[in-house]
């Protein structure tokens, strides 16, 4: 597999060989149609919205600085170089589709949010009790971008 470190360019809202532009952002209402054509529904999809606003501010080519881990996040969701090749393609990893159909993998459907710091099990369980001050943040951040969901 190619390392994400290899990714470069400018952001595609589908399609597979998306490249990265850090300042292209999708508007509200499309992010809704990029998580609906991944398969998000209901709550799954107000989630991922949040979620997706929370980590990029909808922008296919976002980009973190490095982890203290040495690793970088990607895309929409800011997946972590650790899912490429795993989760999501190098070459999809700009693509707001693909990278939302690997989120919708990865959460069990839309129902599985603990990898984001999202719930109570998995690492969210281990952030509210290890960090809840970090824990009580980014849940605060999501729960801001939730309410804020497009009719």
């Amino acid at each position: 597999t190619t390392p994400a470190s290899a990714v470069a360019g400018t952001a595609s809202t589908s399609g597979s060989g998306a490249v990265r532009d850090a300042a292209a952002q999708l508007g509200p209402k499309q992010l809704v149609a990029v998580l609906e054509r991944a398969g998000f529904r209901g709550e799954g999809l107000r989630t991922a919205w949040a979620l997706a606003m929370r980590e990029s501010h909808g922008r296919p080519g976002a980009l973190s600085g490095t982890n203290p881990n040495g690793t970088r996040d990607h895309g929409l969701f800011q997946l972590n170089d650790i899912h490429v090749g795993r989760a999501i393609a190098a070459d999809d990893l700009y693509s707001a589709d693909k990278q939302a159909q690997a989120v919708l993998r990865m959460t069990k459907g839309g129902t599985d949010w603990s990898s984001w710091g999202l719930g109570h099990s998995g690492w969210a369980g281990h952030l509210e009790r290890e960090q809840p001050a970090f824990y009580a943040r980014i849940n605060a951040s999501f729960r801001a971008w939730y309410d804020r969901f497009p009719q």
